[in-house]
């Protein structure tokens, strides 16, 4: 029996017509950063032909198992960036996740996301360390506040914690932060591409993209190969093993409790450097992080909650609302880190990426898709 007809990827006819042709893009990774970097290709070249690749059934890793900030960073948070990267770098960093921030609003309709511009507050604890800090922070508000004035949508300010937390005094309030629902977001972001005419093919992973003639890529998968004109990496992992790019996986743990017997507080609120995260929604309390309280374990791209820190944000429940909660259940989301908090964003011939949001996906990942679409 002759099987030489038989094509490789065995497409049918059908498939051929649409898959088995080349693309004029190929983007990695179907998560905010990708279906915002198809979006911004469409309008530019409408006619061009777009495929997104996604290993899962939505972007798995951050973009829908994140808290649902809308953030920029706590002062706390800035602080340390100043002290690692200096001032002028801390700008433009800063400027990168509100510029971010300001592009996702001018996007996206803010009823389809649930979003709400509710202010944040960094809280700290009443041991001697975390006063120390909030001490620290509050010295340097004005130069904070002064300096980023240009960039701030609002100073950050001393203010009383809501009165619905055990936790009393003051925080650190910024009026400019807010929260949304990363799902729905993340779901009008792909029903929008798709109708622009972009093209997915979920359940796949790239191994290997590579350069074999002038404006050609041929894109390696586990289950079929395809060719480009140009691919674009904007997972948010660095599975490529791009050697330009560094970084590594970080896992955050996130539990939600079940509906609470008392009304709650409206802001999102950081804590313990930015390493804790904490908010209210309909009705329940969800808390992720701790990351920090078993560092070396939890520089993984495992999926699998992990008893200390469970057991870590548990116990920082009951100390926030002063009261056993009643826990409904629990995820896990990986983030991208480096030795600092600034993107990568970069290209190697025909193939751009733009990786290392760093925990700031929300903010960060529309502006670096615009980046990305400069150059095509």
């Amino acid at each position: 029996m002759d099987i030489s007809l038989q094509k490789s990827n065995n497409f049918s006819y059908w498939e051929h017509q649409i898959l088995g042709q080349p693309f004029d893009f190929i983007i990695i990774g179907g998560g905010f950063c990708g279906l915002y970097t198809a979006l911004f290709i469409k309008e530019k070249r409408p006619k061009a032909k777009v495929l997104i690749l996604e290993k899962n059934l939505v972007g798995n890793t951050a973009s829908t198992k994140n808290a649902g900030f809308s953030c920029f960073g706590s002062a706390g948070e800035l602080l340390d960036d100043i002290h690692q990267i200096g001032w002028e770098k801390t700008a433009d960093l800063l400027q990168m996740r509100i510029g971010g921030l300001e592009i996702l609003q001018s996007v996206i309709p803010h009823s389809v996301m649930d979003y709400s511009r509710c202010g944040a507050f960094e809280v700290f604890s009443k041991d001697e360390e975390e006063q120390s800090r909030f001490q620290r922070v509050q010295e340097n508000l004005d130069n904070i506040n002064t300096d980023f004035k240009s960039i701030l949508p609002n100073s950050y300010t001393v203010k009383d914690l809501p009165d619905k937390l055990k936790f009393k005094g003051k925080g650190i309030f910024q009026a400019g932060e807010g929260a949304l629902n990363p799902f729905k977001l993340i779901r009008y972001l792909e029903q929008k591409v798709r109708t622009l005419g972009v093209e997915f093919i979920k359940g796949v992973e790239v191994y290997q993209v590579d350069n074999t003639a002038e404006n050609e890529v041929n894109v390696h998968t586990n289950k079929l190969d395809l060719k480009c004109q140009v691919a674009i990496c904007t997972t948010n992992l660095n599975s490529l093993k791009l050697p330009e790019v560094d970084c590594q996986p970080a896992r955050a743990q996130v539990i939600i409790s079940k509906p609470l017997p008392r009304s709650v507080p409206k802001e999102v609120f950081h804590a313990m450097n930015g390493y804790t995260y904490f908010r209210f929604v309909d009705g329940r309390l969800l808390l992720g992080g701790m990351r920090h309280m078993d560092m070396e374990n939890e520089f993984t791209g495992s999926n699998n909650n992990t008893a200390p820190i469970i057991d870590q944000l548990k116990s920082f429940g009951k100390e926030l609302m002063g009261f056993p909660i009643p826990w409904d259940f629990s995820w896990t989301g990986t983030m991208s880190v480096g030795p600092d908090r600034f993107p990568n964003i970069g290209s190697r011939k025909n193939i751009l990426y733009g990786l290392k949001m760093g925990g700031m996906g929300v903010a960060v990942s529309p502006y670096i898709a615009k980046k990305l679409v400069e150059h095509v």
